[in-house]
């Protein structure tokens, strides 16, 4: 009788660690590791965020033009070089032929090494300052952020509608911007254009410029 109990005791284990085994499994298992893959994926490569006098995308001040093949891959930068004044200055294009191109100046007496200015000149691109900033900004847009008005340089000189002087506002000096206008010529005057033309300098409270469509037409960040 002892013997028939204690065989009894045994199969009722045994039916008990089947039953748990045809258990089916839980499913929150599975959504917890589809969670923790989605939030480790790594970031974009594309940055086209740009803190004036720091970086331009991963861009640093003292980023080589060896690590820039390295980021951009070697088809996509190119060098190039221009006489000044009697003495070359080289200069890197990046992303050329893009609308995302950055034309990179280099310092003069560490080229290839050291970044003295980075140029954004296309319409389309997606470079975008910290700020808010990018081609296309408004002059009003522009104003506001830098929380007191500016001054640029006349526009018939070759560094016309570029910001000549902060005036001491918010934006960093490491940042240049260069606006170009468009005009109603129904509603502004020959002799109203003279006072923001003709001129070593205009203020952007100028009444003739709030008659126009003022936007930002290349974007300068400087690292020295």
């Amino acid at each position: 009788m002892n013997v028939f109990k204690l065989t009894t005791f045994f199969l009722l284990i045994l039916l008990l660690v089947v039953a748990c085994q045809q258990q089916p499994k839980q499913t929150g298992s599975s959504s917890i590791t589809t969670s923790t893959t989605a939030d480790t994926k790594p970031p974009s490569k594309n940055n086209w965020i740009c803190v004036p006098g720091k970086s331009v995308g991963n861009i640093r001040p003292n980023t080589t033009e060896k690590e820039l093949v390295a980021m951009f891959g070697e088809k996509r930068v190119t060098l190039d070089s221009v006489l000044r004044k009697s003495s070359y200055w080289y200069f890197t294009k990046v992303l050329p032929g893009t609308p995302n191109e950055l034309e990179i100046i280099w310092h003069p007496n560490q080229v290839f090494k050291q970044i003295q200015r980075i140029h954004v000149k296309h319409p389309a691109a997606k470079w975008v300052t910290n700020s808010g900033i990018k081609m296309g900004t408004t002059l009003q847009e522009v104003v506001k952020l830098n929380k007191i008005d500016f001054n640029l340089y006349g526009f018939s000189s070759n560094l016309g509608g570029s910001v000549y002087s902060w005036e001491g506002g918010e934006m960093p000096q490491a940042l240049g911007l260069k606006f170009d206008y468009q005009a109603d010529l129904s509603a502004v005057k020959p002799e109203e254009l003279e006072t923001i033309v003709n001129v070593e300098e205009v203020n952007t409270s100028n009444p003739v410029l709030q008659k126009m469509e003022v936007k930002v037409k290349e974007l300068y960040f400087y690292f020295e």
